[in-house]
């Protein structure tokens, strides 16, 4: 009886369990299409909003605005400009993109919103080259989209990672292809690495698990394409972007961030408030799928997965661990361990769903921690679900934006506008360097005596026009970087500005202008 008993439960288990798959592709289909709709009407909402999403914004369109002028985009800190501390390859493409359609808000966030989704088409391509179904293709889309506030709002806006990023997943996209000649195809994907690295410096770490995987799968050709690939663009470019610039491309793009530190604190927050409580679903289910597959003895699936994991996650954990646990770290460095767990979790679901390799999980059990897994990995979903509302600049602050610019108008010349050097263009002043560049600066020569010795007459050329009562006006945040500057002391009478003046980001830090500080004739 008892043994009847057993065959009629697994009879009816596995009779109600081919009903599973077609319930799993539904809702994960609906809620891949919630986050990238979400993601999309964001992005869309505030594409042609005219004042900064984000308070370093300003410095890309500077640096935009460096290009189109023919003027050196690595060069002496002077009061006019400080190159941020990224290679340059988004400042050229958003550069040639406003060149097109004279926006440059526009344009760099045009470039930023085309690489976002690039990024979702290369990982419905990696995961379906890696023989996934559809529906966890589609599902490891899903996944990434649904990381957009957890990454600081970050996909759209006019900084580097977005384009970085896609260049990183085509990188591996093009040497997880069989594409021939072998040779070739290992010289495409090293020159998508170097495009990567010439994005933002990070995308060299990838370089040696690129080779290894390659080497691993004993694809000797395209082994030595990529590594040519790798060595003559990266020499011909580092000589070229050196040379050009007396050096300064390596003083701002390896010396300077080189020297700021890892904090202890913020080493212990990424892996205990950011990735921990946020990610853990897709955690457990990764480690879930692991034991699965070594209680199934299903070895040749987990040698792939070992191998998917360390070519493909462990990079990109190091890319986001390394730009959060720096001082000076915010959201957007999860960016790259998003992507990577979006398709490491969904590596397993080949177990049951349907796809050209399957492993055999043999007793019921086992099929259903499978489908217990992939369980977890929809709960993802509701943990990260988020007010797409908060992301979206609203019609007061568009107006507060306006009113501040007509201000800006009736002010006298010289006029420093610190985080937001970009509005005094707006009404036809000369802009100045951002804070957050100086303050990179700054931070360098904490850190580095040598450094400090040869930075410091270009730190105190850069003050100047602040220390010596140059500036007539100036519009300032609420924070202490003015407090020994803009003073009394200084002839300088400063009072709040009116609220309704306040022009607010929305992604990021906010350093909204609170003071405005004017100095007697």
């Amino acid at each position: 009886m008892a043994s009847e008993a057993t065959r009629q439960a697994t009879a009816s288990f596995w009779h109600y369990s081919r009903a599973l798959p077609r319930l799993f592709t539904t809702v994960s289909v609906i809620l891949t299409g919630l986050a990238l709709g979400v993601y999309l009407y964001v992005a869309l909402s505030r594409l042609s909003f005219p004042f900064a999403l984000e308070w370093i914004e300003p410095a890309s369109y500077s640096s935009v605005e460096r290009v189109l002028q023919g003027q050196p985009l690595y060069a002496p800190p002077s009061y006019e400009f400080i190159a941020l501390i990224y290679t340059p390859l988004y400042f050229y493409l958003s550069a040639a993109v406003t060149w097109l359609i004279h926006d440059v808000v526009l344009a760099t966030r045009l470039v930023s919103l085309i690489a976002s989704l690039a990024i979702f088409g290369l990982l419905y391509s990696l995961a379906r080259v890696r023989e996934h179904s559809r529906t966890a293709a589609t599902l490891t889309v899903g996944l990434f989209a649904l990381t957009y506030h957890v990454c600081g709002d970050w996909f759209d806006i006019s900084r580097v990672d977005s384009l970085f990023l896609a260049l990183l997943l085509a990188s591996y996209r093009l040497a997880f292809s069989n594409l021939r000649p072998a040779w070739l195809g290992g010289a495409c994907a090293g020159l998508a690495i170097i495009l990567t690295f010439m994005t933002k410096q990070q995308g060299a770490l990838a370089a040696p698990f690129l080779v290894g995987y390659l080497l691993i799968r004993r694809d000797w050709s395209r082994a030595v394409g990529f590594v040519v690939s790798v060595s003559v663009s990266a020499a011909s470019l580092l000589l070229v972007m050196n040379v050009s610039s007396d050096g300064w491309f390596w003083m701002y793009t390896f010396v300077i961030p080189g020297s700021h530190p890892l904090l202890p604190q913020l080493q212990d927050a990424f892996w205990f408030v950011h990735i921990g409580p946020q990610f853990y679903p897709l955690l457990l289910s990764l480690v879930g799928s692991l034991l699965l597959l070594t209680y199934t003895r299903a070895w040749a699936h987990l040698r792939e997965r070992l191998l998917l994991i360390g070519v493909f996650g462990l990079p990109l954990v190091l890319m986001s661990y390394l730009s959060m646990a720096k001082q000076g770290g915010f959201q957007n460095g999860l960016m790259p361990i998003s992507a990577a767990l979006a398709l490491i979790a969904v590596d397993h679901l080949r177990a049951v769903l349907p796809s050209n390799q399957r492993p055999n999980l043999g007793h019921p059990l086992a099929l259903g921690a499978s489908w217990l897994m992939a369980l977890l990995i929809l709960l993802q979903f509701p943990l990260l679900r988020y007010d797409p509302t908060s992301a979206i600049p609203s019609a007061g602050n568009r107006a507060a934006g306006e009113r501040l610019v007509e201000r800006l108008r009736t002010l006298q010349a010289p006029l420093y506008s610190s985080t937001a050097p970009y509005l005094l263009e707006l009404v036809g002043q000369p802009g100045h360097f951002h804070p957050a560049v100086l303050g990179d600066l700054n931070l360098a020569t904490q850190m580095q005596p040598a450094l400090k010795a040869q930075l410091a007459p270009y730190q105190a050329a850069v003050m100047e026009p602040l220390t010596n009562g140059t500036v007539r006006v100036a519009l300032l945040p609420e924070v202490s970087w003015y407090n020994q500057i803009f003073t009394v002391q200084q002839g300088y009478h400063c009072v709040p500005l009116p609220t309704d003046e306040q022009l607010h980001t929305v992604s990021g830090l906010s350093y909204p202008f609170v003071t405005i500080c004017t100095r007697a004739p």
